[in-house]
């Protein structure tokens, strides 16, 4: 039963990379090249190893995994002679683990003769626990068809937590039945540096690989086939030294360790790369948006501003009409007054005017009886 093996890690840069490109390389050794595809959507590093003849595979399309695309890959793993590799990336790693065990893939794997063979990356410092906890929540959520397969990555720290290595820890006590090996990077009990392969007993697990990778612990690690340029290899003269100087052992620039010290700083060269892309891509975005809200807070402002002016006109218009309103009627008020007052005295005047006519009626009166009396 040939194997499909995956490499499943909700952390980044731990090596999924790396571990990839080193079980591609093995099997190769061994005369059974396998499928190697990667399905990273951010950072395809497996897919640089151009001497592994990597297929990059689109399958996430709006942060979910793509049936068509996925349909595509189960074509690939059935189109597949021998055992078939899968890179996936940090950022697809919980929709396709999801998929994955929502559509029963192993079991559907299983009926085409294939075994999954989930590979998860531990290493040490500030990731240990999340890379712990990403092995907890795959052993325990995937069927019992998959196998497991931890690889252990000293690279940033020791793996230990509270003076217990790994295997103490009560993440891999309480799944230990589904891991089928674990593998050791970095420079163990072999002074040459190769990786310390340590698998258990479990027949289901045991096929054409597991002598051949028991005769290998026997032989430098695995070399990698990627030529790597002046610059990543510039620090391994002080590297050499400090190895030499600690421990004690002479290594080249040839030797497995330095291999993969190479493949590391490959990968967080690029890496680094790919996070610049993303980072020249957010800033501009982000200077997007501001120049965006910026127009847009201008323009309200000068809506709100025209709209404060036309509110003032028209508040102050109302305000004038209605004192001129009240000036126009204070005005009529005492035009009034005044028209009323000169009205009474002109009553007044008439009343006098009579008056006057009667006292000159009396007079003439009086002056005629005068008259009248002297001429008699």
């Amino acid at each position: 039963m040939s194997k499909v093996h995956i490499i499943l890690q909700g952390k980044g840069g731990v090596g999924k990379s790396v571990v990839a490109a080193l079980l591609s390389q093995y099997l190769a050794s061994k005369g059974s090249p396998p499928a190697n595809i990667d399905t990273d959507p951010v950072n395809a590093s497996f897919s640089g190893y151009k001497g592994l003849a990597v297929h990059h595979l689109k399958i996430m399309e709006d942060d979910e995994i793509n049936p068509r695309s996925f349909d595509t890959l189960v074509e690939m793993i059935a189109a597949a002679r021998g055992d078939v590799i899968i890179d996936n990336g940090a950022s697809s790693f919980v929709p396709l683990s999801h998929f994955l065990i929502s559509n029963q893939v192993p079991a559907l794997l299983a009926e085409m003769d294939r075994q999954l063979v989930v590979h998860t990356v531990i290493t040490g410092s500030q990731a240990l626990l999340d890379t712990v906890s990403g092995f907890a929540q795959l052993a325990s959520q995937f069927p019992g068809e998959a196998l497991f397969v931890v690889w252990l990555n000293p690279y940033w720290g020791p793996i230990e937590h509270e003076g217990k290595g790994f295997e103490q820890m009560k993440a891999y006590q309480a799944n230990k039945a589904r891991v089928a090996a674990i593998v050791r990077l970095g420079p163990g009990r072999h002074a040459q540096g190769s990786p310390d392969v340590r698998r258990s007993n479990r027949t289901r697990y045991a096929d054409h690989h597991d002598q051949a990778a028991a005769q290998d612990h026997q032989k430098p690690g695995i070399r990698a086939t990627r030529q790597c340029n002046g610059d990543l290899m510039d620090p391994f003269d002080d590297l050499i030294r400090e190895i030499g100087a600690k421990h004690g052992i002479a290594v080249g620039r040839d030797d497995p360790i330095l291999v993969l010290q190479t493949i590391n700083l490959r990968l967080m060269h690029d890496s680094a790369k790919a996070q610049q892309v993303q980072l020249d891509q957010y800033k501009e975005e982000l200077e997007g948006l501001s120049q965006r809200w910026g127009n847009d807070a201008r323009d309200k402002a000068e809506r709100i501003l025209n709209a404060s002016l036309a509110a003032s006109k028209d508040a102050m218009q109302k305000v004038m009409e209605e004192g001129a309103r009240r000036a126009a009627a204070a005005l009529v008020g005492e035009v009034n007054a005044l028209l009323g007052a000169a009205a009474a005295r002109a009553g007044d005047a008439r009343k006098l005017a009579w008056l006057n006519v009667f006292a000159s009626c009396v007079t003439l009166c009086a002056a005629a009886i005068v008259l009248w009396s002297v001429v008699r």
